[in-house]
């Protein structure tokens, strides 16, 4: 099944404004990590026993490193 433009254009908009996460989330009453910065991550997760890939991942960062969840 092939992804719908719909699908298409919000992942575009997540990897040109990856912060736009954060405030999605805290809209949905998500306790959201103090960051500096969100930038686009690796989307391959090909370590792991089964492979996955995702669309898009955001990567928090706060003083250079990764934001840790409360």
């Amino acid at each position: 099944m092939s992804p719908t433009l719909e699908h298409e254009y919000l992942i575009e908009l997540v990897r040109n404004r990856p912060s736009l996460v954060t405030t999605l989330l805290a809209r949905a009453d998500v306790d959201v990590p103090a960051f500096d910065e969100a930038l686009v991550g690796n989307c391959d997760f090909t370590d792991l026993p089964k492979e996955f890939r995702a669309d898009s991942v955001v990567v928090l960062r706060r003083g250079g490193k990764p934001s840790t969840w409360p």
